[in-house]
Protein backbone atom coordinates (compact mmCIF):
# COMPACT_ATOMS: atom_id res chain seq x y z
CA UNK A 1 0.00 0.00 0.00
CA UNK A 2 1.46 3.27 -1.06
CA UNK A 3 1.59 6.28 2.28
CA UNK A 4 -1.20 7.25 3.49
CA UNK A 5 -0.03 10.67 2.24
CA UNK A 6 -0.89 10.74 -1.29
CA UNK A 7 -4.55 10.65 -0.61
CA UNK A 8 -4.10 14.42 1.60
CA UNK A 9 -6.33 16.78 -0.18
CA UNK A 10 -4.22 19.71 -1.95
CA UNK A 11 -3.80 21.18 -4.96
CA UNK A 12 -2.11 19.02 -8.21
CA UNK A 13 1.03 20.35 -9.24
CA UNK A 14 1.10 19.24 -13.07
CA UNK A 15 4.25 17.64 -14.74
CA UNK A 16 6.62 20.07 -16.47
CA UNK A 17 6.34 19.30 -20.70
CA UNK A 18 2.67 18.04 -20.00
CA UNK A 19 0.66 20.50 -20.01
CA UNK A 20 1.11 21.56 -16.42
CA UNK A 21 3.22 23.38 -14.44
CA UNK A 22 3.78 24.40 -10.61
CA UNK A 23 0.06 25.58 -9.02
CA UNK A 24 0.80 28.62 -7.30
CA UNK A 25 -0.44 27.68 -3.74
CA UNK A 26 -2.30 30.43 -2.38
CA UNK A 27 -4.25 30.33 0.95
CA UNK A 28 -6.65 33.60 1.14
CA UNK A 29 -4.24 35.58 -1.05
CA UNK A 30 -1.33 34.87 0.77
CA UNK A 31 2.04 34.15 -1.00
CA UNK A 32 3.41 30.56 -1.33
CA UNK A 33 5.62 29.14 0.95
CA UNK A 34 9.38 29.62 0.48
CA UNK A 35 12.43 28.27 1.37
CA UNK A 36 16.12 28.66 0.51
CA UNK A 37 17.38 25.43 -1.19
CA UNK A 38 20.96 23.98 -1.80
CA UNK A 39 22.82 20.94 -2.44
CA UNK A 40 23.89 17.90 -5.29
CA UNK A 41 26.76 18.34 -7.45
CA UNK A 42 24.69 20.41 -10.31
CA UNK A 43 21.67 22.40 -10.68
CA UNK A 44 19.05 22.99 -13.38
CA UNK A 45 16.00 24.98 -14.08
CA UNK A 46 13.40 24.09 -17.03
CA UNK A 47 9.62 25.05 -16.86
CA UNK A 48 8.61 25.47 -13.60
CA UNK A 49 11.03 23.57 -11.40
CA UNK A 50 14.38 23.40 -10.26
CA UNK A 51 16.26 20.50 -10.30
CA UNK A 52 19.56 19.09 -8.28
CA UNK A 53 20.94 16.77 -8.85
CA UNK A 54 23.37 14.77 -6.63
CA UNK A 55 25.82 11.71 -8.41
CA UNK A 56 27.94 11.33 -5.34
CA UNK A 57 26.98 11.90 -1.43
CA UNK A 58 25.79 15.03 0.03
CA UNK A 59 23.03 17.26 1.59
CA UNK A 60 20.12 19.02 0.73
CA UNK A 61 19.72 21.90 3.00
CA UNK A 62 16.24 23.68 3.32
CA UNK A 63 15.17 26.97 5.15
CA UNK A 64 11.82 28.52 5.66
CA UNK A 65 11.56 31.84 4.44
CA UNK A 66 8.42 32.58 4.34
CA UNK A 67 4.41 30.69 4.99
CA UNK A 68 3.92 27.56 7.09
CA UNK A 69 6.95 25.63 6.26
CA UNK A 70 5.43 22.74 4.28
CA UNK A 71 7.20 22.12 1.02
CA UNK A 72 6.74 20.09 -1.33
CA UNK A 73 9.05 18.45 -3.03
CA UNK A 74 9.21 15.51 -5.65
CA UNK A 75 12.57 12.94 -5.62
CA UNK A 76 13.73 10.22 -7.67
CA UNK A 77 16.39 7.85 -5.79
CA UNK A 78 18.25 4.81 -8.04
CA UNK A 79 20.88 2.23 -6.21
CA UNK A 80 23.22 1.34 -8.22
CA UNK A 81 23.28 -1.27 -11.03
CA UNK A 82 25.32 -4.32 -10.73
CA UNK A 83 27.90 -6.14 -13.29
CA UNK A 84 27.11 -8.72 -16.05
CA UNK A 85 29.53 -12.05 -15.48
CA UNK A 86 31.62 -13.63 -17.74
CA UNK A 87 31.74 -16.02 -20.68
CA UNK A 88 27.96 -16.04 -21.25
CA UNK A 89 27.11 -14.37 -17.88
CA UNK A 90 23.68 -12.98 -17.60
CA UNK A 91 23.71 -9.06 -17.89
CA UNK A 92 23.70 -7.14 -14.30
CA UNK A 93 20.14 -6.02 -13.12
CA UNK A 94 19.66 -2.56 -12.27
CA UNK A 95 19.75 -0.74 -8.81
CA UNK A 96 16.31 -0.23 -7.25
CA UNK A 97 14.04 3.10 -8.36
CA UNK A 98 12.57 5.48 -5.85
CA UNK A 99 10.01 7.75 -7.15
CA UNK A 100 7.66 10.03 -4.76
CA UNK A 101 5.35 12.99 -5.96
CA UNK A 102 5.01 16.33 -4.08
CA UNK A 103 6.03 14.90 -0.86
CA UNK A 104 4.83 16.97 1.94
CA UNK A 105 8.00 17.91 4.33
CA UNK A 106 6.45 20.15 7.12
CA UNK A 107 6.83 22.53 9.49
CA UNK A 108 10.55 22.98 7.98
CA UNK A 109 11.74 25.96 10.55
CA UNK A 110 14.06 29.06 9.62
CA UNK A 111 16.94 27.90 10.65
CA UNK A 112 18.23 25.20 8.12
CA UNK A 113 17.95 21.56 8.28
CA UNK A 114 19.95 19.08 6.40
CA UNK A 115 18.75 16.08 4.54
CA UNK A 116 21.50 13.56 4.07
CA UNK A 117 21.90 11.22 0.73
CA UNK A 118 24.47 8.56 -0.16
CA UNK A 119 24.41 7.53 -3.91
CA UNK A 120 25.28 3.79 -4.08
CA UNK A 121 28.81 3.11 -6.32
CA UNK A 122 29.34 0.10 -8.57
CA UNK A 123 32.11 -2.24 -8.12
CA UNK A 124 34.65 -1.70 -10.89
CA UNK A 125 37.07 -4.28 -9.36
CA UNK A 126 35.79 -7.02 -10.09
CA UNK A 127 33.47 -5.90 -12.64
CA UNK A 128 31.22 -8.67 -12.37
CA UNK A 129 30.08 -7.79 -8.72
CA UNK A 130 27.28 -6.09 -7.21
CA UNK A 131 27.33 -2.07 -6.22
CA UNK A 132 25.85 -0.53 -3.09
CA UNK A 133 22.41 1.31 -2.16
CA UNK A 134 21.26 4.84 -2.81
CA UNK A 135 19.47 6.53 0.41
CA UNK A 136 17.98 9.65 1.68
CA UNK A 137 17.00 10.42 4.80
CA UNK A 138 14.55 13.25 6.23
CA UNK A 139 16.27 12.87 9.77
CA UNK A 140 14.39 15.82 11.84
CA UNK A 141 11.93 15.28 14.44
CA UNK A 142 9.75 18.71 13.23
CA UNK A 143 8.71 16.66 10.40
CA UNK A 144 5.68 14.37 11.25
CA UNK A 145 6.15 12.19 8.31
CA UNK A 146 9.85 11.65 10.15
CA UNK A 147 12.24 9.86 10.87
CA UNK A 148 11.81 8.51 7.49
CA UNK A 149 14.81 7.21 4.97
CA UNK A 150 14.34 5.65 1.68
CA UNK A 151 16.76 3.33 0.50
CA UNK A 152 17.16 2.14 -3.03
CA UNK A 153 18.34 -1.29 -3.22
CA UNK A 154 21.30 -2.21 -5.51
CA UNK A 155 21.30 -4.70 -8.56
CA UNK A 156 21.36 -8.01 -8.49
CA UNK A 157 24.28 -9.73 -10.32
CA UNK A 158 24.20 -11.34 -13.48
CA UNK A 159 25.99 -14.92 -13.37
CA UNK A 160 27.20 -17.55 -15.74
CA UNK A 161 26.58 -21.41 -15.13
CA UNK A 162 23.65 -20.23 -12.47
CA UNK A 163 21.10 -18.77 -11.35
CA UNK A 164 20.77 -14.99 -11.41
CA UNK A 165 20.98 -13.23 -7.96
CA UNK A 166 18.45 -10.69 -6.84
CA UNK A 167 18.47 -6.97 -6.27
CA UNK A 168 16.50 -3.99 -6.80
CA UNK A 169 16.33 -5.25 -10.38
CA UNK A 170 18.03 -9.21 -10.50
CA UNK A 171 20.70 -9.62 -12.56
CA UNK A 172 19.96 -12.21 -15.19
CA UNK A 173 21.00 -16.39 -15.33
CA UNK A 174 24.21 -17.32 -16.78
CA UNK A 175 24.74 -19.63 -19.84
CA UNK A 176 23.70 -23.99 -19.59
CA UNK A 177 20.96 -24.96 -17.48
CA UNK A 178 18.98 -23.29 -18.38
CA UNK A 179 19.69 -21.11 -15.32
CA UNK A 180 16.77 -18.99 -13.73
CA UNK A 181 17.02 -15.12 -13.28
CA UNK A 182 16.96 -13.31 -10.20
CA UNK A 183 13.79 -11.97 -8.13
CA UNK A 184 13.39 -8.35 -7.72
CA UNK A 185 13.56 -7.43 -4.21
CA UNK A 186 11.46 -4.20 -4.77
CA UNK A 187 8.23 -4.96 -6.41
CA UNK A 188 6.50 -3.55 -9.68
CA UNK A 189 3.78 -1.47 -8.96
CA UNK A 190 3.36 2.02 -9.44
CA UNK A 191 0.21 4.83 -9.59
CA UNK A 192 -0.81 6.74 -11.91
CA UNK A 193 0.90 10.03 -10.93
CA UNK A 194 4.17 8.21 -10.87
CA UNK A 195 4.73 7.41 -6.79
CA UNK A 196 6.73 4.22 -5.83
CA UNK A 197 6.47 2.07 -2.79
CA UNK A 198 9.05 3.15 -0.39
CA UNK A 199 11.06 0.01 -1.57
CA UNK A 200 11.15 1.62 -5.03
CA UNK A 201 10.28 -0.49 -8.04
CA UNK A 202 12.12 -3.03 -9.94
CA UNK A 203 11.67 -6.55 -11.88
CA UNK A 204 13.27 -9.71 -12.38
CA UNK A 205 16.08 -10.75 -14.55
CA UNK A 206 16.07 -13.09 -17.61
CA UNK A 207 16.87 -17.02 -17.97
CA UNK A 208 19.76 -17.91 -19.61
CA UNK A 209 19.92 -21.14 -21.92
CA UNK A 210 22.48 -23.16 -23.48
CA UNK A 211 22.85 -24.14 -26.85
CA UNK A 212 23.23 -27.40 -29.02
CA UNK A 213 25.23 -29.07 -29.97
CA UNK A 214 27.84 -26.59 -27.86
CA UNK A 215 27.55 -28.07 -24.51
CA UNK A 216 30.65 -25.49 -23.00
CA UNK A 217 28.47 -22.45 -25.22
CA UNK A 218 25.49 -20.69 -24.01
CA UNK A 219 23.72 -17.20 -23.49
CA UNK A 220 22.97 -15.30 -20.53
CA UNK A 221 19.45 -13.75 -19.70
CA UNK A 222 19.13 -9.49 -19.63
CA UNK A 223 19.28 -7.71 -16.38
CA UNK A 224 15.72 -6.51 -14.96
CA UNK A 225 15.19 -3.18 -15.26
CA UNK A 226 13.00 -0.25 -13.56
CA UNK A 227 10.01 -1.03 -16.23
CA UNK A 228 10.28 -4.16 -17.25
CA UNK A 229 11.82 -7.67 -16.79
CA UNK A 230 15.20 -8.72 -18.47
CA UNK A 231 14.41 -11.02 -21.68
CA UNK A 232 15.45 -14.80 -21.39
CA UNK A 233 18.02 -15.50 -23.79
CA UNK A 234 16.17 -17.29 -26.92
CA UNK A 235 18.52 -19.66 -27.31
CA UNK A 236 17.47 -23.19 -26.36
CA UNK A 237 19.01 -26.80 -26.31
CA UNK A 238 17.40 -27.46 -29.90
CA UNK A 239 18.96 -24.92 -31.25
CA UNK A 240 22.40 -23.95 -32.92
CA UNK A 241 24.56 -21.57 -30.98
CA UNK A 242 25.60 -19.06 -34.22
CA UNK A 243 22.88 -16.02 -34.85
CA UNK A 244 21.86 -16.51 -31.25
CA UNK A 245 21.99 -13.32 -29.22
CA UNK A 246 21.82 -13.09 -25.27
CA UNK A 247 19.05 -12.07 -23.70
CA UNK A 248 18.11 -8.36 -23.90
CA UNK A 249 18.10 -6.03 -20.49
CA UNK A 250 15.11 -4.67 -19.05
CA UNK A 251 13.66 -0.98 -20.39
CA UNK A 252 14.36 1.59 -16.90
CA UNK A 253 11.81 4.51 -16.47
CA UNK A 254 11.83 7.83 -17.46
CA UNK A 255 12.18 10.33 -13.96
CA UNK A 256 9.02 12.41 -13.01
CA UNK A 257 6.93 10.57 -15.34
CA UNK A 258 8.49 11.54 -18.46
CA UNK A 259 9.13 15.59 -17.03
CA UNK A 260 11.43 16.98 -20.33
CA UNK A 261 12.70 19.39 -18.48
CA UNK A 262 15.67 17.26 -16.51
CA UNK A 263 18.75 18.00 -17.97
CA UNK A 264 20.01 16.14 -20.92
CA UNK A 265 23.26 15.10 -18.57
CA UNK A 266 21.67 12.60 -16.98
CA UNK A 267 19.87 9.50 -17.82
CA UNK A 268 19.60 8.37 -21.95
CA UNK A 269 16.63 9.23 -24.33
CA UNK A 270 14.02 6.37 -24.23
CA UNK A 271 10.66 5.43 -26.18
CA UNK A 272 8.92 8.17 -24.36
CA UNK A 273 9.42 11.36 -23.38
CA UNK A 274 11.99 12.47 -20.65
CA UNK A 275 15.23 11.05 -19.10
CA UNK A 276 15.51 7.16 -18.59
CA UNK A 277 17.34 5.84 -15.83
CA UNK A 278 17.87 2.12 -14.22
CA UNK A 279 17.71 -0.16 -17.20
CA UNK A 280 19.37 -3.71 -17.02
CA UNK A 281 22.19 -4.98 -18.71
CA UNK A 282 22.54 -7.21 -22.00
CA UNK A 283 23.43 -10.97 -21.32
CA UNK A 284 26.89 -12.24 -22.98
CA UNK A 285 27.08 -15.50 -25.57
CA UNK A 286 29.63 -18.10 -25.33
CA UNK A 287 30.14 -20.59 -28.03
CA UNK A 288 32.30 -22.59 -29.97
CA UNK A 289 34.75 -21.10 -32.58
CA UNK A 290 32.96 -20.96 -36.28
CA UNK A 291 31.36 -19.25 -38.29
CA UNK A 292 28.09 -16.86 -38.00
CA UNK A 293 27.15 -13.70 -36.11
CA UNK A 294 26.84 -14.88 -31.92
CA UNK A 295 26.27 -11.52 -30.48
CA UNK A 296 25.27 -10.06 -27.27
CA UNK A 297 21.95 -8.77 -25.55
CA UNK A 298 20.98 -5.64 -26.08
CA UNK A 299 21.16 -2.78 -23.07
CA UNK A 300 17.25 -1.47 -22.07
CA UNK A 301 16.86 1.83 -22.21
CA UNK A 302 17.89 4.05 -19.41
CA UNK A 303 21.74 3.38 -18.70
CA UNK A 304 22.40 -0.25 -18.93
CA UNK A 305 25.40 -1.76 -20.97
CA UNK A 306 25.27 -4.39 -23.85
CA UNK A 307 26.65 -7.85 -23.92
CA UNK A 308 29.25 -8.99 -25.44
CA UNK A 309 29.53 -11.22 -28.31
CA UNK A 310 31.18 -14.07 -28.57
CA UNK A 311 34.64 -12.91 -30.64
CA UNK A 312 34.82 -10.50 -28.17
CA UNK A 313 38.06 -10.97 -25.62
CA UNK A 314 37.55 -7.47 -23.82
CA UNK A 315 34.05 -5.97 -22.25
CA UNK A 316 32.52 -5.66 -25.31
CA UNK A 317 29.23 -3.86 -26.66
CA UNK A 318 28.24 -0.71 -25.27
CA UNK A 319 29.22 0.31 -21.43
CA UNK A 320 26.67 1.94 -18.99
CA UNK A 321 25.91 5.59 -18.67
CA UNK A 322 27.56 6.97 -15.62
CA UNK A 323 24.66 7.41 -12.67
CA UNK A 324 21.56 6.05 -13.93
CA UNK A 325 21.79 2.61 -11.87
CA UNK A 326 21.91 0.80 -15.20
CA UNK A 327 23.04 -2.71 -14.73
CA UNK A 328 26.21 -4.29 -16.72
CA UNK A 329 26.49 -6.52 -19.95
CA UNK A 330 27.55 -10.18 -19.40
CA UNK A 331 30.71 -11.01 -21.10
CA UNK A 332 31.43 -13.28 -24.03
CA UNK A 333 34.20 -15.75 -25.05
CA UNK A 334 34.75 -19.22 -27.31
CA UNK A 335 35.66 -22.51 -25.44
CA UNK A 336 38.39 -22.81 -27.04
CA UNK A 337 39.58 -19.69 -27.40
CA UNK A 338 39.42 -16.59 -24.92
CA UNK A 339 37.14 -15.43 -21.95
CA UNK A 340 35.49 -12.61 -22.33
CA UNK A 341 34.36 -10.36 -18.73
CA UNK A 342 31.49 -8.94 -18.15
CA UNK A 343 31.48 -5.15 -17.30
CA UNK A 344 30.65 -2.76 -14.46
CA UNK A 345 27.40 -1.74 -13.31
CA UNK A 346 26.61 2.03 -12.97
CA UNK A 347 26.47 4.09 -9.78
CA UNK A 348 23.46 5.50 -8.50
CA UNK A 349 21.68 9.32 -8.60
CA UNK A 350 19.15 11.44 -6.11
CA UNK A 351 17.31 14.18 -8.09
CA UNK A 352 15.03 16.26 -6.42
CA UNK A 353 12.60 18.41 -7.98
CA UNK A 354 10.86 21.70 -6.39
CA UNK A 355 8.78 24.22 -7.97
CA UNK A 356 10.46 27.49 -8.23
CA UNK A 357 7.95 29.75 -7.08
CA UNK A 358 8.48 27.84 -3.33
CA UNK A 359 12.16 28.94 -3.96
CA UNK A 360 13.66 32.31 -2.60
CA UNK A 361 16.85 31.51 -3.24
Amino acid sequence: MLDKWFKKEKPFQGFAGFGGGAVSRLVGGAAANTFDVSGGNATSTGGDYKYFYFTSPGTLTVASTAGTGELAMSFMLIGAGAGGDSTGGGGGGAGAFIQKIDYPVQSIPSSNVTMPISIGSASTSPYEAEGSPSSFAIPNAWNSNSPKTFAANRGGRGRSGTDGNPGGSGGGGGRGGPNAGGNATAPQTIDGVGNTPDAGIGYPGGDGAQNFPDTGGGTGGGGGGAGGAGYDSPGSDNQPYQGISGGQGGNGRAAFAGDVNVSPSYGTPGPGPGRYFAGGGGGGNHSKSGPGDSPGGAAGYGGGASGSPRNSPNFGGTPVTANTGGGGGGGGGTSNGFVGAGSAGASGICIVRIAQENISN
